[in-house]
């Protein structure tokens, strides 16, 4: 897969609905995971670099949270090869972009688009 655009639309709506469906599916006292977009989507697991789109190369992500995220995200979003990366809405952002750039790695970016709605 080359091309990956998701829009979760509003994320303490989808983080709220997946709360929902985790409590009643789960029957013995279980913490949450920190951001069920990495965890249950992506099966990002702390201290992993697992890459599950290696060919990704154009990401575009709406209303997607990047808080609880390190490094797991950034490998498994492939975001050192990526070319085109597009951010609308994304709470924790700038914290993710900070990750790439603390991490030292080479980025391929051709282009970067980061929109932070103050409402939001």
């Amino acid at each position: 897969m080359k091309f990956l655009t998701l829009d979760l639309i509003d994320w303490t709506t989808a983080e709220e609905i997946w709360a929902d469906q985790f409590s009643q599916r789960i029957t013995e006292p279980t913490r949450l995971p920190d951001n069920f977009f990495a965890s249950t989507l992506l099966g990002i697991k702390a201290g992993e670099k697992e890459e599950p789109l290696p060919s990704l190369e154009h990401l575009s992500l709406s209303a997607v949270s990047f808080q609880s995220v390190g490094m797991e995200m950034i490998h498994a979003l492939n975001m050192t090869r990526l070319r085109i990366l597009k951010l609308w809405n994304c709470p924790h952002s700038l914290d993710l972009l900070s990750a790439i750039v603390d991490s030292n790695q080479t980025m391929l970016l051709r282009s970067l688009k980061v929109v932070i709605n103050p409402a939001h």
